[in-house]
């Protein structure tokens, strides 16, 4: 089990590590949320294709091709 200290300590290197890639200066809030969700965007291309473009999984397809 994880101490106190040592989920602070990956906290703040997590956002340090993570400020380098979006580049720039930020606030403690924006540090804290970058930190927290590492992917800068929600895009429509960047996330999941059933929950965004209502398209089927590998296994669905591979199905509905043997089915048909």
């Amino acid at each position: 089990m994880q101490g106190q200290a040592i989920r602070r300590f990956h906290y703040r290197r997590l956002q340090k590590k993570r400020s380098r890639y979006w580049s720039g200066n930020h606030t403690p809030r924006e540090a804290g949320m970058i930190a927290t969700t590492p992917h800068p965007c929600s895009y429509l291309g960047c996330g999941n294709p059933r929950k965004h473009l209502n398209e089927r999984t590998r296994q669905e397809k591979r199905f509905y091709e043997e089915v048909n």
